[in-house]
């Protein structure tokens, strides 16, 4: 079927015709329902990212002073290590041996 020139394969102009004009009846009383709902729907999903967002900050805010405070920890030990290690050969006491591992004698 053609209507004005175009063809409308296996419709009807007629069901057009009443959609678009039910479509124009209807619309204005019911659009902003159906955007009150939509825009209610966009706020909770932006509020839901800006507390995924702000949770985020407080866990990565979070490991940042953890990865600071076993920096810290670690360089402490070092340094203490560092420092029995000077102050044996200081002493002139020998190097300690480490235990040898289970199942193994240690070397003499």
């Amino acid at each position: 079927m053609k209507f004005l020139g175009l063809k409308l394969a296996g419709t009807s102009v007629g069901a057009g015709i009443a959609i678009g004009a039910g479509a124009t009846l209807v619309g204005p009383k019911v659009m902003p329902h159906i955007g009150n709902a939509l825009r209610t729907a966009a706020k909770s999903v932006i509020k839901g990212g800006l507390l995924a967002y702000q949770g985020g900050v407080a866990v990565y805010e979070n490991g940042k002073r953890v990865a600071a405070e076993t920096k810290e920890k670690v360089e402490d030990l070092a340094a203490e290590a560092k420092s029995e290690m000077e102050d044996g050969k200081k002493a002139g006491t020998a190097k300690k041996a480490l235990p040898a591992p289970a199942g193994k004698k240690a070397k003499a």
